[in-house]
């Protein structure tokens, strides 16, 4: 190159650009710096959403499977099963919605090192906590428990209390104030669940609260009337009065077979609009049963009083069975409007007209 001559264009480039001014280096370290808060933000943005979501998960995990759903589901937890194997053997039984969950709770708890082997019954209503309560403690004992038919509240809360189940007034308070509701889809009264509650064997925890009996033995009725589903859709007679008249029957009725005439019976009076005149719904009237029945007794005042008060009395007098739901709503064929008791077996002598039953009392 010439001296004086003046440099290629590239060269001024370069020349220029080696010679860039503080001002431009500041502009791109300041837009590098922006360029690296940005991606800091926005993974400070990811960790926060995740946190979020691990937290969502946490609370949902920890939450009852249903609420409502109050059935006793039995849980086997053989000696040597570990935390894992436990938590795995509860989410497929349907008490917890997650099995890593539940372990990762009684973890941070500390619960994981205490959980003991036994014959478990848990309920997919119980919280996560509780079962980890009932695991640490050790509470696998059921109690069995039988409800026989014709039982009334009163009998029931007793048998109960016997069991140490529950405690016969907690339980009376419940049972006499449940309703009006659906329990288990059942339409409950508003005054008792006297009639609602279903004979049968139960098994139950030490401490059972008295809501959680009700609806596991009106499920259980549920589960039974399931299967006349039919027979009741073309009763002339609503649930209630059906549940009523079954145990006035199962009160009454002492052998199978006659079940279904001793509802024949009751219903022709019903419908001819005769007093049904049942011993039995005196009897519940009674502080104790009595082997007979006095005229003062028949005079009590009350509509429960079939003696004194024509149709069905408000509610059940006890608790019926299948057999005596089965026998009104499938009942004998006969002309029988009457009957009384025969001999010593149980057994009754029907007769068709007021003076043939008399007759038969002689």
């Amino acid at each position: 190159m010439h001296a004086g001559a003046q440099p290629p264009a590239c060269c001024v480039r370069s020349v220029m650009r080696a010679r860039a001014g503080p001002e431009e280096v500041s502009g791109a370290l300041t837009r590098a710096a922006r360029r690296g808060i940005g991606v800091v933000g926005a993974l400070v943005l990811l960790v926060l959403a995740c946190g979020v979501a691990v937290f969502a998960q946490w609370r949902t995990a920890l939450r009852p499977v249903d609420p409502a759903d109050t059935r006793h589901i039995r849980v086997q937890i053989d000696p040597g099963t570990g935390a894992r194997g436990i938590a795995e053997r509860l989410e497929r039984a349907g008490v917890i919605r997650s099995a890593l969950w539940f372990r990762l709770a009684a973890a941070r708890s500390r619960q994981d090192v205490s959980f003991k082997a036994g014959d478990y019954v848990f309920q997919p209503s119980m919280r996560p906590t509780e079962i980890m309560r009932d695991l640490v403690a050790g509470r696998s004992v059921l109690v069995p428990v039988t409800v026989p038919e014709g039982y009334t509240l009163r009998q029931i809360a007793d048998r109960l209390s016997d069991a140490g189940v529950v405690d016969a007034n907690d339980f009376l308070a419940y049972a006499t104030q449940a309703g009006p509701a659906h329990i288990s889809g059942i339409a409950v009264p508003a005054k008792s669940l006297e009639g609602y509650l279903f004979p049968d064997t139960y098994f139950f925890r030490e401490g059972e609260k008295p809501a959680a009996i009700c609806a596991l033995m009106i499920e259980r009725l549920g589960t039974t009337l399931a299967r006349y589903q039919q027979q009741l859709d073309s009763s002339a007679m609503p649930l209630h009065e059906v549940l009523t008249l079954a145990s006035i029957v199962e009160r009454e009725a002492k052998v199978d077979d006659e079940r279904p005439i001793i509802a024949q019976v009751f219903l022709k009076r019903l419908e001819l609009g005769w007093k049904l005149q049942s011993c039995a719904t005196v009897q519940y009237l009674l502080d104790a049963p009595k082997p007979t029945l006095s005229y003062r007794d028949l005079a009590i005042e009350s509509p429960y009083n079939t003696y004194r008060h024509a149709g069905l009395p408000p509610g059940p007098i006890g608790s019926p069975g299948e057999a005596c739901i089965a026998a009104v709503l499938n009942p004998a064929k006969t002309d029988y409007l009457f009957f009384r008791t025969q001999g010593t077996d149980g057994r009754h002598h029907f007769s068709k007209s007021a003076s043939e039953h008399e007759a038969a009392g002689t």
